[in-house]
């Protein structure tokens, strides 16, 4: 916190650097609480998120359902901007997902990309700002 400029003798006294004090800590304090709430409401989206994912699930679903309601749930869940499940079919050496905005199969060989070299090298791969 910063006070500049005392209006009356211009002058700034002990008991004006104590209330600043008293102030700051209160703003730090409110500040601070403000970032609990935040992440407590993170936290809470996605435990629903979680939930709707597992209800989701546990109902008789086809391979391209489970697919699609995956895709759809784990966006919400890790808060991306968007998201995207691969399945591999070892048969023809491809790997498809389902479009969640059409619900049409998307399929690309294997090894290409970015799911291609996760789906190959059999780890996880995280890009920040993609």
């Amino acid at each position: 916190m910063q006070a500049i400029n005392k209006e009356e003798d211009g002058k700034f006294e002990e008991v004006d650097e104590l209330l600043m004090s008293y102030l700051a800590q209160h703003a730090g304090i409110a500040l601070r609480n403000a970032d609990v709430y935040r992440e407590a409401i993170v936290a809470t989206d996605r435990s629903n998120a979680l939930l709707h994912t597992i209800s989701a699930l546990s109902q008789d679903l086809g391979v391209q359902s489970v697919v699609l309601t995956i895709t759809m749930h784990a966006g919400e869940l890790v808060q991306a901007d968007r998201c995207t499940v691969f399945l591999v079919d070892q048969q023809k050496d491809q790997l498809f997902s389902i479009s969640s905005d059409s619900g049409k199969e998307i399929r690309i060989p294997r090894t290409v990309g970015i799911a291609g070299d996760c789906a190959t090298k059999n780890q996880t791969i995280q890009i920040d700002d993609a």
